[in-house]
């Protein structure tokens, strides 16, 4: 009775995608949020989309109004990483200002030649940007 339980387990312990080891940061996106913290967010934007230079400047464009009054930058982190497909991870990040932390969902696409980043999406509510496995809290 006890093997069929034990082999079953053991079968969704191993299958089970939450329970793998985590996936590694993309270095790009490191550098970008080691650019973020160091410098300026538009430069860490300009490092994330160096290919890219004219959705460098739509996204900084789109994040001026957000960030105006949130102080300054004092740390970024990579909250979660989830692969979407063969072909798309998303990154949550959050970037810590002075005031409250924005959060950020970064996409990352590999097509045939080359991987990129999509546009990002922001919020000072981590629940509209981050999974809900990160915000929802369960208690017993």
């Amino acid at each position: 009775m006890r093997t069929p339980i034990l082999l079953l387990a053991t079968l969704l312990l191993a299958t089970t995608p939450a329970l793998r080891a985590a996936q590694p940061p993309d270095p790009a996106l490191t550098q970008s949020l080691q650019t973020v913290t160091n410098n300026t967010l538009e430069a860490g934007l300009r490092t994330l989309y160096a290919n890219r230079v004219w959705l460098a400047q739509e996204m900084m464009e789109k994040l001026t109004p957000v960030t105006r009054n949130l102080g300054d930058i004092i740390d970024t982190e990579i909250v979660a990483v989830q692969p979407v497909s063969k072909r798309v991870t998303r990154y949550y990040v959050a970037i810590y200002f002075t005031r409250c932390p924005l959060w950020l969902r970064i996409e990352r696409y590999a097509n045939k030649e080359q991987a990129f980043y999509l546009p990002l999406r922001f919020s000072t509510n981590p629940d509209e940007i981050l999974p809900g496995y990160v915000t929802e809290f369960y208690t017993q």
